[in-house]
């Protein structure tokens, strides 16, 4: 089955909370040494006779059995003699009989592990949904079955067996709260989550399970003041503990956007654990928009270690290029991430093909077109892979090399200029097709002496999630889109010109009609359109990237960000791309000043625009 490769949704830090801390939860079923309970007073002298060691064997049992007689206990000790044996299969028939005859939950224990020895988790699962009525007011048994549906991923499950057992007045307490908030997390059902952990914090439970599950809840639903103020309160040694300092990390920047303290914190969270992927890259992105671009490099580099990283791992026979390759090499360079990223990475190629001109560049599916056009002289094709190994369906390349270490590669390679404060990307080798560029040319009036600007203003139609990612309303700009000296065209991706009126209401009418056109998925047209504008207005979205790329002068308002490597301020030029300004801007949903300061700056703009027309 063959496999293309899809574009991805933006890479931002990595979350924490996946998948944790579930490896030796098998600790907890102890298989007891000594069997004896409370049994009919024949079965406690055979018991007597086990504790004691004197029954070692099948014969010796059968001799007590004859003079005593078969019992729960008996069949659980014949059990048990199989069990040691390893012979589970025997063990789990005498043991299960054990069980229907009387319900010991020390008989149960080594009942479920010898499905567990066998590697079966259906049966164990299977055991405990069998015997669930017969054990109902056994708060171990809860925990016990708790366990095993964790172990098998199924949360819900797991979570009501624990509150099960909890409510049943578990011995081990600790131990069922410790399971609880591990599966919450798994289950991502983090209000809950949130609201179980703070309640065992009040009641004094203050240890790294808890204080894990009470911040990194808040982390994930947004409480970011509750858990910074708890981590400025408590006495618990959270420094020390490396994931709780890379949340520490995450928190703190999402209140005061400091740079210095976020990479300073991470950087401690890696120190505490250097082998954990998900803090080292968000290190790296940290580093990265500290302008720490030797450390940010490195780091970047392990994105492919992380399991959860949103693009294919790729798999090769052929080696992966380095600097000792030979010129006459011929190089596959392989996309990675989302379509912003792809163009982004892309302005290295042409750096690279003057020094290696023996290219293949294999894109996603929706740039091929524009990267064919953009790129004449390299062999541009889609990424098709099989899907069962990942790995290519023809190898015609002696090197393989990831996209996004290619642009690495020309970061390292002109850091210098990065910090003397040029900017080093190619602008305007994004090319449109020809005679597409062409009707937008005339659909617009291009020619008509106005200015012909670009607007967007959200990457997602969610108000929540346009306030945390620093997205606005189109409403917030009627003061800038209500001008009457140029002309405003949506590129809002996610709207046709048609949207635009149920959506906006009257705010429709600040734009030109350009009717139909599916910039979401039709990136050619939307190159096209964007290749006839004077200038583009907008956040941290795709068509930053496709404007900047096509050399029209773009004006970015975001947050930190790692591809501006450290500057910041207002209208700051690009370290890539020198036709593009960067307006930092914490919080663009609610800044008041960002509308002002935009209208002041496209005055300057339509006057040196109307001077040169």
């Amino acid at each position: 089955m063959l496999n293309s490769f899809k574009p991805k949704n933006k890479v931002n830090e990595a979350h924490l909370a996946n998948n944790v801390g579930l490896k030796n939860v098998m600790s907890n079923i102890i298989v007891p040494d000594t069997l004896a309970s409370d049994t009919p007073a024949l079965a406690r002298l055979a018991s007597a006779n086990i504790a004691s060691n004197n029954i070692k064997s099948i014969y010796q049992l059968e001799r007590l059995e004859k003079k005593y007689g078969k019992s729960a206990e008996t069949l659980k000790v014949r059990g048990m003699l199989h069990y040691n044996k390893r012979e589970y299969k025997k063990a789990s028939f005498y043991l299960e009989k054990s069980v229907e005859q009387e319900a010991d939950i020390n008989t149960l224990k080594p009942l479920v592990m010898c499905a567990r020895n066998q590697g079966d988790q259906k049966e164990c699962e299977a055991i405990f949904a069998k015997y669930a009525e017969k054990f109902r007011e056994n708060a171990e048994f809860w925990h016990l079955s708790g366990l095993i549906f964790a172990l098998s991923e199924k949360w819900d499950q797991a979570i009501n067996d624990f509150k099960r057992a909890s409510s049943k007045g578990y011995e081990f307490e600790y131990k069922n709260v410790e399971m609880l908030i591990k599966c919450l997390r798994n289950a991502k059902r983090h209000d809950e989550l949130f609201a179980f952990s703070k309640k065992e914090l009040e009641r004094g439970n203050i240890d790294i399970i808890t204080v894990e599950g009470f911040v990194s809840s808040c982390a994930e639903t947004g409480r970011n003041l509750e858990a910074t103020e708890f981590l400025s309160a408590t006495e618990f040694e959270w420094k020390q503990h490396s994931r709780l300092t890379a949340y520490a990390a995450m928190l703190y920047y999402r209140l005061d956007y400091n740079i210095a303290e976020n990479e300073k914190l991470n950087a401690l969270a890696l120190d505490l654990d250097p082998s954990d992927v998900k803090i080292r890259w968000n290190l790296a992105l940290a580093q990265l928009r500290c302008g720490k671009i030797k450390e940010g490099i490195e780091n970047y580099k392990i994105r492919f270690q992380w399991d959860e990283f949103p693009s294919a791992k790729r798999k090769f026979n052929k080696p992966q290029w380095t600097k000792a390759a030979p010129y006459d090499a011929r190089i596959m360079i392989w996309t990675e991430q989302g379509i912003g990223d792809e163009i982004v990475f892309a302005t290295a190629i042409n750096k690279f093909q003057a020094l290696y001109p023996n290219l293949i560049f294999e894109t996603h599916p929706k740039t091929l077109d524009i990267m064919e056009n953009s790129f004449p002289e390299v062999k541009t094709r889609h990424a098709i892979f099989r899907e069962k190994d990942l790995m290519p369906l023809i190898e015609d390349f002696d090197f393989h090399l990831p996209l996004g270490d290619l642009f690495l590669w020309m970061l390292e390679e002109h850091e210098d200029l990065i910090q003397e404060g040029h900017s080093i990307a190619e602008t305007n080798f994004l090319k449109p097709d020809f005679l597409r560029k062409k009707y937008w040319e005339n659909k617009i009036n291009k020619t008509d002496g106005r200015p012909k600007i670009g607007f967007c203003w959200s990457s997602v139609n969610v108000e929540q999630k346009e306030k945390y990612r620093g997205f606005t309303r189109a409403q917030k700009w009627l003061p800038l889109l209500s001008r009457d000296d140029v002309d405003f065209i949506s590129i809002q991706y996610n709207f046709d010109y048609d949207d635009l009126e149920q959506e906006l209401g009257e705010v429709r009418d600040c734009f030109l009609n350009t009717g139909f056109l599916d910039q979401m998925d039709d990136l050619e047209g939307a190159l096209a359109l964007i290749s006839n504008l004077d200038l583009v207005i907008t956040p941290a979205s795709s068509p930053y990237t496709i404007a900047s790329a096509a050399g029209i002068e773009t004006w970015l308002y975001q947050r930190h960000s790692k591809f501006m490597l450290g500057r910041g301020g207002k209208f700051v030029t690009s370290p890539l791309f020198s036709n593009q300004l960067y307006y930092h801007t914490d919080n663009a949903f609610s800044d008041e000043q960002l509308v002002e300061d935009f209208n002041t700056k496209l005055d300057i703009f339509v006057s040196d625009f109307n001077s040169k027309n």
